[in-house]
């Protein structure tokens, strides 16, 4: 690799300030020097139909060195590895003479190794079909806290094109620049406006927005969208809209320190919805409805729901459970979850079960109205059955 040291110039002693350069090339990327932060990078990757090219990739690399520990040996770098840009090309043959068409997308990152602008060139070969994002991040690094988006604008411009040149029409007849700007205050209950210069010290969404106009300053004005107030535990406790109207209140019990038993959730009409949670694992154990409709379960001691009662069956009144869930998890056998269903309700509804592989996905389901389902070992249904002109549930 060409981390390795360079003799000095007495041609016996390594220079410490020196090492090997190698180029490398690839089928169409161009020659770039190489180093060993990037090992295991990938620079191009190419399609073929038989021996003929049918699509490619180049990638870019970037990188930056965020550490170096000098031993007596060696000196040990960190560095940030990111991919710089794209550039995927597809080999077009409708024309006399086969060409690339080549799309290309740059990223650029900040000290962080976060992407700041992400400009998207579209076709190489045309213009006016450029989009960018640019990212804006709220930090405070004597909290710890660096990664929290604060302004997402995307516009149908280069990347280099100011904010004050951007064309944003006040109604929907005509399309603009402007494809979206949305923006979030953190942990400032009074914002009326987004701030770049922000400094988050709990990372509390606390004002969202989107742009409305563009100064000649390049400086935006700002639509309100919505507005979050917290309590000491930072739970949302109200959510308003863009006239400071109350759509959402939620309240919580106990309402300080201590685990959580319930919630009340309240909308703009004062329709309540009340959920009794399990203080352990947080699970909804009776839901109330505006209309006093009950929903309640069960669950086992790994939080999975064992039993659950509709509103038309109470639990209160002794009635069997809609529905019974039994798990079986063996060495020998997938994951199987059947679902039953109480003997009142069997003749109505047979009962039907499956048996999940480790990922969740379904390898072998009995349907309950007739009928199974199996998949290969490579994720592709292999056969699905029915009965004739029943339709399944």
């Amino acid at each position: 690799m060409n981390g390795d040291r360079v003799l000095g110039s007495d041609g016996k002693t390594p220079d410490p300030d020196k090492r090997k350069t190698v180029t490398v090339s690839g089928i169409k990327a161009d020659e770039i020097t190489d180093s060993e932060r990037y090992a295991g990078f990938t620079r191009e990757s190419v399609t073929y139909n038989g021996d003929t090219e049918v699509s490619g990739t180049v990638n870019d690399p970037w990188s930056k060195r965020t550490a170096t520990q000098h031993k007596s040996y060696a000196d040990t770098e960190a560095y940030y590895v990111r991919t710089a840009a794209t550039h995927t090309r597809t080999n077009i043959t409708s024309k006399l003479t086969p060409f690339d068409r080549v799309h290309t997308v740059k990223t650029a990152y900040d000290d962080y190794g976060m992407a700041e602008t992400v400009e998207d060139q579209g076709d190489d070969a045309v213009t006016g079909d450029e989009k960018c994002t640019r990212t804006w991040y709220a930090r405070n690094d004597d909290k710890g806290i660096n990664s929290l988006v604060s302004r997402t604008r995307t516009v149908a411009k280069p990347c280099g094109t100011a904010d004050s040149a951007l064309d944003l029409p006040a109604d929907s007849k005509r399309a603009g620049d402007v494809i979206s700007d949305t923006a979030t205050v953190y942990d400032d209950s009074s914002a009326t406006a987004w701030s770049a210069s922000q400094k988050p010290t709990k990372g509390e969404a606390t004002w969202k927005g989107r742009a409305k106009g563009y100064g000649s300053d390049d400086a935006p004005t700002w639509q309100k969208v919505s507005g979050t107030t917290y309590d000491a535990l930072g739970r949302p406790k109200t959510v308003t809209d863009t006239n400071d109207l109350v759509t959402s209140s939620t309240t919580y019990a106990p309402p300080d320190a201590g685990p959580l038993t319930s919630t009340v959730t309240e909308d703009a009409k004062h329709f309540k919805v009340t959920a009794a949670l399990d203080f352990a694992t947080s699970a909804t154990l009776k839901a109330t409805e505006p209309n006093n409709k009950v929903t309640e379960s069960e669950y086992d001691s790994l939080g999975r729901i064992t039993k659950l009662w509709l509103p038309n069956r109470s639990k209160v009144l002794g009635k069997t459970q809609n529905y019974v869930y039994d798990y079986h998890v063996t060495v020998a056998n997938p994951a199987g979850r059947p679902t039953d269903l109480p003997d009142a309700l069997r003749r109505a509804r047979p009962r039907g079960q499956s048996a999940v592989r480790h990922l969740g996905q379904h390898l072998i389901a009995q349907l309950p109205g007739g009928g199974d389902l199996a998949r290969r070992p490579r994720r592709r249904t292999r056969r699905t059955t029915g009965r004739p002109g029943r339709r399944r549930p």
